[in-house]
């Protein structure tokens, strides 16, 4: 399973020092604050268990067709409401629908990269219960070249 950060190394210390200058009187507001930016996870012998993951009663599978003009590389699906924020990242399957996780209350993301260099499209909405959806990629109109395009176009979802 790949597993990769969150932020870079110098989102990270960005963060920790806006989170750490703003809050820094208040530690529990601090603390509350911190476990946005951070996961807790354990590394054992069975594996890797993340704590704050959504359990399974709370998904579905659903079998996904991508439709986009340009070949994807790679996907992230964005699921998140009221008690849950996750991202999971999918490499592109050689057949055409492919199972993807959504939560069954909630709002979903989805933003792929593309075969051309910086170019990703998007999409954005709800799932409902069904077995089998086609979704539309929209071909996002700014080049991808630093972090915070890509911010940028996660906070228009």
């Amino acid at each position: 399973m790949p597993i990769t950060p969150a932020f870079s190394d110098e989102e990270l210390v960005l963060v920790e020092e806006l989170v750490t200058a703003k809050i820094k009187n208040n530690e529990e507001a601090y603390a509350k604050l911190k476990n946005q930016y951070q996961r807790e996870a354990v590394i054992s012998s069975f594996g890797t268990h993340n704590w704050d993951r959504c359990v399974a009663d709370e998904r579905i599978m659903v079998n996904t067709s991508l439709l986009n003009s340009e070949a994807i590389k790679y996907y992230y699906v964005i699921n998140y409401n009221s008690d849950y924020r996750f991202v999971n990242y999918y490499p592109i399957n050689k057949e055409k629908n492919t199972k993807i996780s959504f939560l069954k209350r909630g709002n979903a993301g989805i933003i792929a990269f593309l075969k051309t260099e910086g170019k990703v499209a998007y999409w954005s909405g709800t799932i409902n219960q069904e077995k089998t959806i086609s979704i539309d990629l929209e071909t996002y109109a700014t080049k991808i070249t630093q972090p915070s395009d890509l911010q940028e176009l996660i906070d228009r979802m």
